[in-house]
């Protein structure tokens, strides 16, 4: 364990009320809904019945669909969480913490940082939603066993938190039966917020994005990112990679976070991205964010993504094929 010191650089652009008044609310709000009888249980009911299931991407159900409503609301609550993680985490960056190593890697790091993030962020979901199962990278799984689960990163992008570094973010999913249907990327040291919710697009802020529509590989940006495990077939399979994308196409980067890189693909900015060894927690968000900008996320073998497979490419769609035929031409897809 040591200690990190850091100085000022950076504050967030967007505002939001205290947590409790926010919270306070969205109750309020619902219970005017069910008032109206927008929705038919009062809060307490909505909130005992909504629960969490498994973390699998796919069987959803389509006709036992949230209700709008009930996941406008999940939505902001996600949304407030995430800002207000990103905010505390971007403060706390300015100053000292403590930083340790995590599953025998010395190069894995966790803050107590990410701990007082995911604590703000778990404490108002068991409260408001003491049914809804949760899945967070410091802390695990807490399986419920009903329909909803949120899937959390209290701060992807450790390294670079740890070395002042403001390419960070606060990653928070919302899975109803399986499916992602909310996605929310909060990257304070941009203060850039992106969102998702299924079926509605994709946002940073309140400005709607798109993925690119970039088609050659010669003009393509692309991301990736490399394991913690350097020893690995997949470290080197992936530095193999990195080197034949980067010849043929515009360039190659490496920001240090899959959420963010996820984020930069739905907004255009990437036209690709593909890493090896990554968490559900680090890619649930983002998954739905670069689908409802109208990109493309599969396996690196082209199979439909599956977060235990620890193997994604995400794309703006067009690239798609070109960037699975890099992965089949270098053996990529056998690892």
């Amino acid at each position: 364990m040591f200690t990190f010191h850091r100085k000022n650089f950076s504050k967030p652009s967007q505002r939001f009320p205290p947590l409790e008044v926010f919270l306070l609310s969205e109750q309020r709000r619902i219970h005017e809904l069910e008032h109206h009888h927008v929705l038919s249980l009062q809060l307490s009911s909505a909130l005992s019945s909504f629960s969490a299931s498994g973390s699998h991407f796919s069987g959803y159900d389509e006709d036992h669909s949230p209700r709008p409503k009930m996941t406008m609301h999940l939505l902001q609550i996600a949304k407030k969480l995430a800002h207000d993680a990103g905010k505390m985490a971007l403060k706390a960056q300015q100053k000292s913490f403590t930083v340790e190593t995590k599953d025998g890697n010395p190069i894995n790091y966790v803050t107590a940082v990410d701990k007082a993030c995911e604590a703000l962020i778990l404490k108002t979901i068991e409260s408001n939603f003491p049914d809804h199962s949760i899945l967070s990278e410091e802390r695990g799984a807490v399986e419920k066993g009903g329909e909803y689960k949120w899937i959390i990163d209290p701060i992807d992008g450790t390294s670079n938190f740890v070395h002042g570094i403001p390419l960070f973010a606060i990653s928070i999913a919302v899975i109803h039966k399986g499916k992602p249907i909310i996605g929310v990327i909060d990257i304070p040291g941009l203060g850039e917020s992106y969102w998702a919710q299924e079926g509605k697009g994709a946002f940073c802020g309140t400005k709607p994005i798109h993925v690119s529509k970039t088609n050659t590989m010669q003009k393509a940006m692309f991301g990736t990112g490399f394991s913690y495990d350097r020893a690995g077939p997949r470290y080197a399979k992936n530095m193999e990679l990195w080197n034949a994308f980067y010849k043929v196409s515009n360039g190659c980067r490496r920001m240090g976070s899959a959420a963010l890189d996820l984020c930069f693909v739905a907004a255009g900015r990437y036209d690709g991205f593909w890493e090896y060894d990554l968490q559900p927690w680090d890619v649930a968000a983002g998954k739905i964010i670069v689908e409802e900008a109208g990109g493309q996320v599969t396996n690196i073998d082209g199979n439909p993504f599956n977060p235990k497979t620890r193997a994604i490419l995400a794309s703006n769609g067009l690239m798609h094929q070109d960037m699975l035929k890099m992965m089949r031409d270098h053996g990529a897809d056998k690892i």
